[in-house]
């Protein structure tokens, strides 16, 4: 799968970016209602979608508190990631990259 890189520009300190893109009620707000998630390492993410007809099951593979997530497709596309870092207004927004 080709790289896929997405740029969001927030003007919010760095740690409420974090919370935003690495915790469940982050998520919930910023995604979808439907996420379980597990915070830490080797924990499950779920997000689903169309009450859950579509549901994306993913492996937390790293976390930096306040800095960086990476999560790891175990559904049907495992070849599929997704790295999340976060970085406030002091630093021009937040990036989600996408491989």
């Amino acid at each position: 799968m080709p790289d896929f890189y997405h740029s969001v520009p927030i003007n919010a300190p760095k740690a409420d970016v974090y919370a935003a893109i690495a915790t469940q009620p982050g998520m919930q707000g910023r995604w979808t209602r439907d996420t379980v998630t597990e915070n830490k390492i080797g924990g499950a993410a779920e997000f689903g979608f169309d009450g859950c007809g579509m549901v994306f099951r993913m492996l937390i593979k790293s976390m930096e508190p306040g800095k960086s997530l990476t999560m790891k497709c175990s559904g049907d596309h495992p070849d599929s990631a997704i790295y999340l870092v976060a970085r406030g207004a002091d630093d021009c927004g937040s990036r989600r990259r996408r491989v």
